[in-house]
């Protein structure tokens, strides 16, 4: 039973050791969002407290395009909630 491991461990290390010797894990996903990453993302904003870090259009990033409707896209996003980093492209 892994909770029970980890809180057994917990209790018998002294206070405080933890915390500054285990490294923190992360958990990040990567999603398409279909045409709807910007609605998506500062829907997530609004109602999930979420702090969008990066909203890279095509128009901005080094990749080519020959159509003026591809500008706009979202090539790369990011937004971290609850400290659950998520990656997006529309």
């Amino acid at each position: 039973m892994l909770h029970g491991q980890l809180a057994a461990d917990l209790i018998v290390r002294p206070p405080n050791t933890h915390s500054r010797t285990r490294p923190k894990m992360s958990l990040s996903f990567h999603i398409d969002f279909n045409g709807q990453c910007e609605e998506a993302f500062g829907f997530y904003a609004e109602r999930l407290g979420g702090r969008i870090g990066t909203m890279l259009r095509v128009k901005d990033s080094p990749v080519p395009t020959s159509s003026e409707s591809q500008k706009e896209k979202i090539v790369h996003a990011n937004i971290c909630i609850d400290d659950v980093e998520w990656l997006a492209q529309t």
